[in-house]
């Protein structure tokens, strides 16, 4: 669980910045905007799945060489 904390946190607050920033611009919110942000969450939420299940497999292949021989 608290390895979804930051993702969870990080994505929404992320939107919301990109919300502000375009509408301080003066950029349309449009369905291409709107298509394209929607891809990038997803590149950006399936980059921190991997992360994360990549320190978790080394996390359990340091304890199984634990204690060292």
């Amino acid at each position: 669980m608290p390895a979804t904390i930051i993702p969870g946190v990080a994505v929404p607050l992320s939107l919301v910045g990109t919300f502000a920033v375009m509408v301080f611009l003066d950029f349309s919110i449009n369905n291409l905007t709107l298509m394209a942000l929607t891809i990038a969450t997803g590149f950006v939420v399936d980059d921190a799945i991997v992360v994360i299940e990549n320190i978790s497999r080394y996390i359990e292949k340091a304890r199984s060489r634990w204690p060292p021989r």
